[in-house]
């Protein structure tokens, strides 16, 4: 990686041989799904389920693996043969890595896109647990699955803004008059009745990797 973009490539010696692909633009300081398939030479790099570009490598990777039976190691993040002809070695990835998977058999697009969409609704409905477990949100059932209800008694409360997988999360309500909502510092201002009890619905739009979950909290405002 250099800087915001990604290259790739295999050879007998570090990166010698056809160019392979380099400069595949990201964005940096989210979490994507970077895949490569690799067919004989062939090869198809994927960011976020998304075919980005198509290239040649130097051998297939069975020959690059053979070529140097004493020396058989994966580097994730760098690459001890990283010599970018200028004079130096390419510089190590500056980043986080979470999982890394190695096929025994080429993906078509389909698997590619079929496991960035797996993968990233699971996170999406951890992040729903987490964000109604900080809210104290009771989680409905049935047809009222996706949707909350709590309780509020205080007359600020605050919204989180983001979570701890890096999802970030808007608010809205269209209960104005019960709930304001301050989208700079994450802080509701709640108009609490005086007797009884009143009902606002709070909207919370949960986005993570370019992928968006809509969670409902039926809010119960009450003065104790």
């Amino acid at each position: 990686s250099k800087g915001a973009s990604l290259s790739a490539n295999a050879g007998k010696t570090g990166y010698n041989g056809p160019v392979g692909i380099k400069d595949i633009e990201f964005a940096a300081n989210e979490w994507h799904l970077v895949t490569c398939v690799v067919d004989g030479t062939d090869l198809v790099f994927y960011v976020d389920g998304v075919k980005k570009k198509e290239g040649t490598i130097g051998v297939g990777l069975e020959e690059a693996w053979n070529a140097h039976p004493e020396e058989q190691h994966i580097y994730v993040g760098n690459n001890v043969y990283a010599w970018n002809g200028n004079g130096a070695y390419d510089p190590d990835y500056k980043g986080s890595l979470k999982y890394l998977r190695i096929y025994n058999a080429c993906l078509a697009a389909e698997q590619v896109k079929d496991i960035y969409d797996y993968e990233v609704d699971a996170q999406l409905a951890v992040a729903e647990a987490d964000l109604a477990d900080e809210l104290l949100a009771e989680a409905g059932t049935g047809a009222d699955a996706g949707k909350y209800t709590m309780l509020i008694t205080d007359e600020t409360i605050t919204l989180p803004g983001e979570g701890p997988q890096g999802e970030t999360i808007r608010w809205t309500t269209e209960n104005t008059d019960s709930i304001g909502i301050n989208d700079e510092t994450g802080k509701a201002t709640v108009t609490l009745p005086a007797t009884g009890t009143t009902n606002a619905v709070l909207k919370a739009t949960i986005r993570l990797n370019k992928k968006n979950k809509a969670v409902e909290i039926l809010c119960t405002l009450k003065t104790l």
